[in-house]
């Protein structure tokens, strides 16, 4: 089913073809003899468990560090097209990965200044010629967005 989806992919860029294959290989080592239809929910949440601990071996034997849950989630993502796919096809009944849950990125703590650190930096570019962009930038506006302004 991989391979036939991955050859009927034809509007794909090379690179995107390449990524998309690379995100199912996980999936077509662990699972390759299995028929599509019986993949199910299960068969999805292991791999994705087993990816997020790191520790599986590729198809050349190499040990697979832990991924990331961008990289996990879109290889869930590159599973549910698949299905959908085979679904549109009749192949399959139903799309077992919809039914995955996404993995949850850790939050990042941000560090921001605080209100006299704002003050500080305020007075010392009160004399700036580009003062107002500056506080524009503290009000949230990327350097994108400020350049455009007129």
């Amino acid at each position: 089913m991989c391979a036939d989806y991955l050859t009927g992919r034809r509007k794909l860029r090379d690179s995107s073809k390449a990524k998309l294959q690379y995100d199912l290989a996980p999936l077509r080592e662990r699972h390759a003899q299995l028929p599509v239809q019986r993949l199910n929910k299960a068969h999805i949440d292991a791999l994705v468990a087993d990816l997020v601990a790191g520790g599986t071996k590729t198809s050349k034997g190499h040990e697979r560090r832990p991924w990331s849950a961008d990289s996990v989630n879109k290889v869930i993502a590159s599973i549910e097209q698949l299905l959908a796919d085979a679904k549109a096809q009749g192949i399959v009944g139903r799309n077992a990965a919809e039914l995955v849950n996404r993995v949850s990125k850790p939050h990042k703590a941000v560090d921001t200044y605080t209100e006299t650190e704002v003050q500080k930096l305020l007075a010392a570019i009160s004399d700036d010629r580009l003062s107002h962009a500056w506080e524009l930038a503290l009000c949230g506006l990327r350097r994108g967005e400020i350049a455009g302004l007129r």
